[in-house]
């Protein structure tokens, strides 16, 4: 995976959680078509493709992501899924994949192949471009994958920035009505964009797993309005 637009973000071993609370208070105040979040007459704040591709140690070029949507999973994945998580059914769920990834054997061109785009698969279903249910799998999303050169020439920086985006005014639309919400951007990618440059938002640094800036900072779940506010 050296080669893998993505190998600075694969080498990040620190798991952190984000928090909806302060996801929730940015989204409150996010103006969808200016791209910003606007706190009052005065103050708004906006961020670009490129502080994301800083924060996951990736690119900001390449071409637009374009792909059909696939109707199945490779035949590979479903033997995968019969070696090593077997139920009696074909459905492919995202435990299911991190089993896969942990166990498959790779031992010549073509299993390195299908690793890679299993790995990759798994990156987008769930932190670059989330799936709803994060225990299901979209098997359209595999059409992302199906070429891999393809793949590795899309410019991520700038889909995973339009997603975030498009996350925040989608989730906006429907968070104060009475029905179950997601934020489906890569919200850890978000958050690391905002400690940066609001600083008196920034939590305690974590030294010990700084090996991109997305995993620079210890979590902090619970915020409040005045927070944002004085900051």
């Amino acid at each position: 995976m050296k080669k893998s637009v993505f190998y600075n973000l694969l080498q990040v071993t620190y798991r952190r959680e984000s928090s909806a609370s302060l996801i929730s208070l940015f989204c409150e105040v996010y103006d969808p078509v200016k791209k910003s979040f606007v706190f009052n007459n005065n103050v708004s704040f906006s961020f670009c493709a490129e502080e994301v591709a800083e924060v996951l140690g990736i690119k900001n070029t390449g071409n637009s992501l374009e792909y059909t949507a696939a109707e199945r999973f490779p035949e590979f994945v479903y033997e995968l899924k019969e070696n090593f998580d077997p139920d009696g059914s074909r459905q492919i769920k995202t435990k299911g994949i991190k089993i896969f990834l942990e166990k498959m054997t790779i031992d010549d061109e073509q299993s390195r192949s299908n690793f890679k785009q299993l790995l990759s698969y798994f990156l987008i279903e769930r932190f670059l471009l989330c799936c709803p249910d994060p225990k299901k799998t979209r098997v359209s999303s595999w059409g992302m994958v199906e070429d891999i050169n393809a793949f590795e020439e899309v410019n991520w920086a700038k889909t995973i920035y339009d997603n975030i985006c498009e996350s925040f005014g989608k989730l906006k639309a429907v968070m104060h009505k009475q029905q179950q919400h997601y934020f489906l951007g890569c919200a850890p990618v978000f958050e690391a964009i905002v400690f940066k440059r609001i600083k008196p938002l920034e939590p305690k640094a974590n030294f010990g797993f700084a090996y991109l800036p997305i995993e620079s900072y210890k979590p902090k779940k619970d915020w409040k309005p005045l927070e944002i506010i004085k900051a």
